[in-house]
């Protein structure tokens, strides 16, 4: 499976994936990628796929607010929108 590597010390495996580098800029921290454990040593073990899915779901959704927020039509929040 993509992004999803093998951790030599313990053997669980985490969901690494970089961020496209024009889009690091528009993600609070500017991260250079998402970085999630697994907690498991197989994908087949219970569990084990939700939890990259769950991983893979989150990745999407900040590359998705980071690509709104640098096309510019996702607008600051000012004291309007908020009253």
């Amino acid at each position: 499976m993509d992004y999803l590597q093998r951790e030599k010390n313990t053997g669980r495996l985490s969901f690494r994936r970089a961020y496209p580098h024009e889009l690091r800029s528009h993600i609070p921290g500017r991260p250079r990628g998402l970085k999630r454990p697994r907690g498991v040593t197989d994908i087949r073990a219970a569990g084990g796929l939700d939890r990259f899915q769950d991983a893979a779901e989150g990745y999407d959704a900040t590359s998705a607010k980071a690509r709104k927020v640098a096309s510019g039509t996702f607008g600051a929040l000012d004291v309007a929108r908020i009253f």
